[in-house]
């Protein structure tokens, strides 16, 4: 269990012992992200050995960069990009209320429309994105969650659903959730539940706050201090909430009470449900291994993400996620 969370298992050492024969892609000449996606998606029990070298092969580029207020952004840093990185927006700033109402835009059809075009996939299967991301219509405020959490949510509310304290007030949820890394509980706010004749504006506008420790989350939506001249720059950018673990677990869990609870109004609409991401996101987190040079090192959490996106560009999302309505 602590395998899916704890950012340092399995050891190195685990997954050497454990397989003994790993597939190497170092060996080949031209590595693309499609072969990586290909490799992982295949679950190969051997394990896996991915390279991470200029010239060779990288998860991503550190020399890419964005603008921003007039700077140019190198994303250099895995909390860089996970701050400023591009992602895949199912809604944009510019989708209007009315729009939205008028073809009837449902969590799963925003998800099925957006990561089947054609050229989104290709993007995904070339490129690095940050995750998933959708925009508050009413108050343009921008969602982000990396294409690991969901995996991650399933397993953490599948494990501790029973651990959870679930508190409903109207259409906001008041949870108390255990921490996976031996900490205090934690408080998650879920505010704006689609429940109500509006419900295809309140799925976009549901609100998620968490005291996660989390380094990498605090860090992505700005509560961890950066050192250099661009953290001004992410003060006054675009306001954004960060998806996490907890936040999307707690909803999973919000949801499935709705049904079952006579005082709680019905949610109105079905969240993605992860089915085929559940298997990638396994071979990611305990079978493999980027090399560096002659070292070995477990994937980073952005690395994760990264690699779970070029998997959904190359299988398509209706392998990843349940999207029937």
């Amino acid at each position: 269990m602590k395998e899916y969370f704890d950012p340092n298992l399995p050891t190195v050492s685990d997954v050497k012992d454990r397989y003994k024969n790993p597939l190497d892609l170092r060996k080949y000449e031209s590595l693309t992200h499609e072969n990586v996606a290909n490799a992982i998606l295949s679950g190969d029990r051997r394990g896996l050995i991915i390279p991470d070298e200029p010239g060779k092969y990288q998860i991503w580029d550190r020399s890419d960069s964005v603008k921003s207020k007039g700077r140019i952004l190198p994303l250099n840093s895995a909390l860089r990009f996970k701050r400023y990185g591009p992602q895949i927006d199912v809604t944009t700033s510019n989708t209007s209320q009315r729009d939205i109402r008028e073809r009837h835009l449902t969590p799963r059809m925003a998800f099925r429309e957006k990561l089947s075009d054609p050229e989104v996939r290709k993007k995904l299967l070339e490129g690095a994105y940050r995750g998933i991301g959708w925009w508050d219509p009413r108050t343009r405020t921008h969602n982000i969650a990396a294409f690991d959490v969901f995996p991650e949510a399933y397993f953490y509310e599948k494990f501790y659903k029973n651990d959870m304290g679930f508190k409903y007030l109207f259409s906001d949820g008041y949870v108390h959730t255990p921490s996976v890394s031996g900490e205090p509980e934690y408080r998650v706010t879920l505010r704006v539940f689609p429940n109500t004749d509006d419900f295809l504006i309140e799925w976009l506008m549901t609100q998620a706050y968490c005291e996660c420790l989390d380094q990498f989350h605090r860090g992505a939506r700005g509560k961890k201090k950066g050192r250099d001249e661009f953290e001004n720059i992410f003060k006054y950018s675009k306001p954004e909430r960060v998806w996490c673990k907890h936040t999307l677990g707690a909803l999973r869990k919000a949801e499935k009470l709705s049904h079952k609870w006579d005082n709680v109004p019905d949610f109105r609409v079905s969240s993605p449900e992860p089915t085929g991401i559940l298997n990638p996101f396994y071979t990611i987190k305990t079978k493999t291994l980027i090399a560096v040079r002659n070292s070995f090192r477990r994937p980073i959490k952005l690395e994760d993400g990264i690699l779970l996106g070029n998997v959904t560009g190359y299988a398509g999302p209706e392998e990843m996620f349940d999207l029937t309505e």
